[in-house]
């Protein structure tokens, strides 16, 4: 048997009576020779041993499946093996159990692949467990072909995620818990994300996303709308200045920061308010007074207003991105 370039082989009958009963192998099935299975799309060679079996009416296919290097929907699974079952329009993806790197999981997953009213197309049910998460290889190579961020991650931990509905995310039904330990992000490092959230046809809650940093935590709260509006606060309380690294570039600076960060509008422009107050300054070992700072940062500018120093100095700082013009108060 050959498809494109992929070859395998196969055995079987046909009776009028008993209908169809193949066995299938090959070690090399490439899916770009596949133009079309179950509107689904699969890239990758895989390994399969299996059987096909039915008659004029209905089909099972039931085979072992194993590749050193798969992507399903766009979502990198790295290497891979599973047992996949066929039948009535539906796919069992059972005893999944695969790695991407430092990412492993191993799962059970079952697709719905056409709609007859009752059961729409979509995730019927998931259950993926991720005993060990690297957050480099998630980015990049789960999520690669899916999500593009502005800047790299790492940290190590685990996950787990059960799901249904259908493919896209602003419909999709989900619950995700992990926590993870030693994270380097835009360059900050952080001690610890536990992040639990859950979906409900798209729209996103928090169940709690805690970032601890140094002494102090950002707490998150709030939702995402299945249209990808966002209303998310993040509080940071108990925050030492010495604990960031960008900080550290100024010198010996340090001091109490509590600020108050609200997300707002399209998820991918979004409008990011900031309140920051800072107490106990110091730079170089010499005392610094009090200072706080209001800050907006869209698509259209940045806008500063801050009182520093116990209101030494005032500022207050329009920069637009779209124009070449600068306003600036002191």
């Amino acid at each position: 048997i050959s498809i494109g370039d992929s070859t395998g082989t196969g055995a079987g009958e046909v009776s009028y009576k008993n209908g169809f009963n193949f066995t299938f192998h090959t070690d090399n099935l490439d899916f770009f020779n596949i133009n079309n299975l179950a509107d689904l799309k699969f890239l990758g060679s895989v390994a399969l041993d299996g059987t096909t079996t039915g008659n004029g009416k209905s089909g099972i296919i039931d085979a072992q499946f194993s590749s050193p290097k798969f992507w399903f929907e766009n979502y990198g699974l790295g290497q891979t093996s599973l047992h996949f079952r066929y039948q009535s329009d539906t796919i069992n993806f059972s005893n999944i159990i695969g790695n991407n790197g430092g990412l492993n999981y191993l799962g059970e997953i079952k697709i719905r692949v056409a709609d007859d009213g009752a059961q729409k197309v979509g995730v019927q049910s998931a259950h993926v467990e991720i005993p060990k998460l690297d957050l480099a290889d998630l980015q990049n190579g789960v999520f690669g072909k899916k999500l593009t961020l502005p800047f790299s991650s790492t940290g190590q931990g685990s996950a787990i995620i059960d799901a249904s509905g259908p493919f896209a995310l602003s419909e999709l039904s989900y619950r995700i818990k992990s926590d993870v330990h030693h994270i380097q992000a835009a360059g900050e490092n952080f001690d610890n994300l536990r992040f639990n959230i859950h979906g409900v046809k798209g729209h996103a809650f928090v169940d709690e996303i805690s970032v601890k940093k140094g002494h102090g935590t950002f707490e998150w709260s709030g939702d995402i709308q299945p249209n990808g509006i966002m209303n998310i606060n993040i509080k940071g309380r108990d925050l030492r200045i010495a604990d960031f690294q960008y900080a550290q570039s100024f010198g010996n600076l340090d001091g109490d920061l509590d600020t108050q960060i609200h997300l707002r509008e399209f998820i991918l422009e979004p409008r990011v308010l900031i309140h920051g107050e800072t107490t106990q300054m110091s730079f170089n070992e010499q005392a610094l007074d009090d200072s706080d700072f209001e800050m907006t940062l869209s698509g259209e500018g940045l806008k500063l207003n801050g009182q520093f120093f116990n209101q030494r100095v005032n500022t207050h700082l329009i920069y637009p991105f779209s124009k070449n013009n600068t306003k600036s108060d002191h």
